[in-house]
């Protein structure tokens, strides 16, 4: 109905995308749209698993979000990657058909971006503005420290951020608001 409406289309993000079929991932793929993954919402109100991996795989775009603290209790980035990971393992003993540490990684940062329609932002390169989130290796999480993704999407909970910088500034330094 939306394509036939003329909404798909690059400024197009849908909300959780747990009850799309593969006819719906390829209008969406197709029509350069995203979907807005957030896995905590849905479980915590029933509303199902979202295929992200055959999406992913279809060529849609998802990003992974926290949704709101009515529906999903918290605004934890580090959750939510947990729980895409998690999630797309409950769905199938098939790990082919699991995300990975680095698609959940990808969807929190550089995939929600794009999703968002913000350029520049979502990766750490040249020309890039740097928000960067600073983590302390000292930290439980971190300890024995060996595989930083896996440990990132995995195991960080939060509690080992340090410093946070936005467009280049500290906006958190050593767990203090500057």
């Amino acid at each position: 109905h939306l394509d036939k409406l003329g909404v798909l289309g690059p400024n197009f993000t849908g909300a959780h995308g747990v009850w799309v079929d593969q006819d719906d991932m390829r209008r969406l793929a197709d029509a350069g749209a995203h979907i807005a993954h957030n896995p905590s919402s849905n479980m915590r109100l029933g509303n199902g698993i979202a295929r992200v991996k055959q999406m992913r795989d279809l060529g849609v775009n998802v990003g992974i979000g926290t949704d709101s603290v009515t529906c999903s209790d918290n605004l934890n980035m580090y959750e939510a990657m947990r729980l895409a990971a998690l999630s797309s393992r409950a769905q199938s003993p098939d790990t082919d058909r699991w995300l990975s540490a680095i698609d959940c990684f990808e969807g929190a940062t550089a995939a929600s971006a794009k999703a968002l329609g913000f350029e520049k932002i979502g990766r750490l390169a040249p020309g890039f503005k740097a928000d960067i989130v600073f983590l302390d290796l000292g930290a439980i999480n971190w300890i024995p420290l060996v595989n930083p993704i896996n440990q990132v999407v995995l195991v960080e909970d939060g509690t080992s951020v340090d410093s946070v910088m936005v467009g280049g500034r500290f906006a958190v330094r050593h767990r203090k608001l500057v």
